[in-house]
């Protein structure tokens, strides 16, 4: 009996270990604007190259591309119509500081003025 309730202990124990592996897979944080008035939701798939071989993310439901350093994640995607040509969407450019968790953004707007943001991001913990 004991050694059956010892099983029993370590399988849920190796369950447990393995689940908490394949979430630290994944970075999702919440990035909320300096004047409070945007929330973003970032998802980075850090073990997922996409087929160019890069690694790819999303930033409010937008597939991004994710290039990392030893200090920034830089999160790269376009903003406009499908049947637009590159040269008339805009250019999205999110670099987020892995040690702060500084954002900064650039919207690059084709024939016209370009747009910064900033703010900060947090890990996102699960309530349960």
């Amino acid at each position: 009996m004991k050694k059956l309730l010892a099983i029993i202990v370590l399988s849920l124990l190796l369950i447990n270990s393995v689940s908490a592996k394949d979430d630290s897979k994944n970075i999702n944080l919440t990035c909320i604007g300096n004047d409070k008035s945007t929330t973003q939701t970032v998802i980075i798939f850090r073990d997922k190259p996409s087929k160019l071989n890069k690694k790819i993310g999303f930033v409010n439901g937008n597939i991004v591309t994710v290039d990392e350093t030893a200090a920034n994640y830089i999160l790269k995607h376009e903003i406009g119509p499908e049947e637009s040509t590159k040269e008339e969407k805009i250019q999205v450019t999110h670099v987020i500081n892995r040690t702060t968790g500084v954002k900064s953004e650039s919207w690059i707007v084709p024939n016209g003025k370009n747009v910064f943001f900033s703010g900060k991001c947090q890990l996102v913990k699960p309530k349960f």
